[in-house]
C-alpha cells in the first residue's frame, strides 16, 4: 500500500463515512431530487462554456475581468470542497488489491457469455421488482459488502429519486447518477434498475467505475434475495454484451431466456427512439459529452469508457466468481481472505 492509498482509506473510513451520514439524513428529507437545481443547467454545460469564452474575452478587453490570483483562488476553494466532500476517495486502495483478485488478462468469449446466460436462466423466473423494492434490497445488500470488505459501515441517503430531466439525461447516455457533492442518487432509466446498485456503490465510496460495476454485481450475487441475483447475472449478461458486441439476436441463438432478452431491449429503447428525433447539432453535443467523459476518466487513471465500464468490471468480476464454476450455491461463497474486515 502506497502512501496516497494510505491517505484515501484513511479518509474513507474517519471522514468520509461521516460526511454521508449528515447528507444523507439531509437529502433523505425529500423524495425530490435536490440534484435537479444542478442537473438542468448541465443539459447546456457545453453552450454555457462556449459563452463564457467570448464573455471573458469582453471582461479583459473592457479591463473589467478580475485579477487571475481571484479567478485561482475561486477555482481552489471549489476543487477543495470536491475532494472534501468525495474526491478523496480516488485514491483508496484498489478493490482488486484489496480482495485479492488475480484478473485474467484475456477472456474467454463463449465461456463467459454461455456462464453469464446460464446464470440469468436459472433466475429468470423470480419476481420483478420495482425501483423503490430494488433501492431498499440495494441498500442491504451494499452494506453488507461494504462491513465485510472494509469492515465498518458507511452510512448514507437511503432513497433513490427519479429527475425530472430523466428523458434528456437517457438520451445522452446516463441512466443513474451520484452527486458527488450532496450524496445523493437519482436514477434516470426505470428500464435499468441494476444502476441503482452501481450509483449506491459510488455513495459507500467505490469512485472508480470500474470498481462500482464490480460491486454491483458482487454485491446483488451474494445476496439472498433472489430476485436481486437475477439482476446480478443479467448485469453480467449486459457487461458481456457490451465487451464481445453482442446483438439481441445473438444472445437470443447463445439461449437467453425471453424475459432477459425484453429487459435489455427495452432499457435501450428510450434512448434510440429518443436519438432519433435529435436534430445533427445535439447528435454531436452526445458524441462530444462521451469524449469528454471519456477524457475525465483518461485523467483519473480508468483508462477509456470502454475500459472503466467494461472490460476490467468484467475482467473482475470473473475473478471473483470464475466462469468455469457452476455450483448454484457459489453466491454464497465467502470474499478471499484477503477481504475479510481490517
Amino acid at each position: 500500500m502506497n502512501a496516497l492509498h494510505r491517505i484515501g482509506d484513511l479518509y474513507h473510513k474517519y471522514a468520509y463515512r461521516h460526511i454521508t451520514r449528515v447528507s444523507g439524513n439531509i437529502t433523505d428529507l425529500t423524495s425530490y431530487a435536490i440534484s435537479d437545481i444542478g442537473l438542468g443547467p448541465c443539459l447546456y454545460i457545453k453552450e454555457l462554456f462556449a459563452l463564457s469564452i467570448p464573455y471573458a474575452a469582453y471582461k479583459i478587453s473592457t479591463n473589467q475581468s478580475h485579477s487571475l490570483s481571484y479567478y485561482l483562488t475561486e477555482f481552489g476553494v471549489a476543487a477543495g470542497i470536491a475532494l472534501g466532500v468525495y474526491g478523496l476517495n480516488f485514491l483508496r486502495t484498489p478493490l482488486e488489491e484489496k480482495l485479492g483478485l488475480q484478473l485474467p488478462t484475456q477472456l474467454d468469449k463463449d465461456r463467459e457469455v454461455r456462464y453469464a446466460i446460464k446464470r440469468a436462466n436459472e433466475h429468470h423466473q423470480t419476481p420483478a421488482l420495482t425501483m423503490e423494492e430494488v433501492n431498499d434490497r440495494a441498500n442491504r445488500a451494499i452494506d453488507d459488502l461494504v462491513i465485510n470488505v472494509e469492515g465498518y459501515r458507511v452510512a448514507h441517503a437511503n432513497k433513490t429519486k427519479r429527475s425530472f430531466f430523466s428523458r434528456a439525461f437517457v438520451v445522452g447516455g446516463i441512466d443513474g447518477l451520484m452527486n458527488p457533492i450532496l450524496h445523493e442518487v437519482v436514477m434516470t432509466n426505470d428500464k435499468c434498475l441494476g444502476v441503482i446498485t452501481h450509483e449506491k456503490a459510488h455513495l459507500v465510496g467505490y469512485a472508480r467505475e470500474n470498481e462500482a460495476q464490480f460491486v454491483t454485481y458482487a454485491a446483488m450475487q451474494r445476496s439472498n434475495d433472489p430476485s436481486l441475483r437475477y439482476l446480478s447475472y443479467l448485469h453480467r449478461v449486459k457487461l458481456c454484451r457490451e465487451e464481445f458486441k453482442l446483438t439481441l439476436k445473438d444472445l437470443e441463438e447463445y439461449g437467453l431466456n425471453p424475459r432477459s432478452l425484453e429487459e435489455i431491449r427495452s432499457g435501450g429503447r428510450v434512448r434510440r427512439d429518443g436519438r432519433r428525433c435529435l436534430s445533427t447539432y445535439k447528435k454531436i453535443k452526445i458524441g462530444l459529452g462521451a469524449r469528454i467523459r471519456s477524457a475525465m476518466l483518461w485523467a483519473l487513471g480508468q483508462g477509456n469508457l470502454l475500459n472503466a465500464y467494461t472490460n476490467k468490471p468484467l475482467r473482475m468480476i470473473t475473478a471473483f466468481d470464475p466462469a468455469e464454476m457452476c455450483d448454484p450455491s457459489s453466491h454464497q461463497r465467502e470474499y478471499p481472505p484477503s477481504s475479510k474486515p481490517l
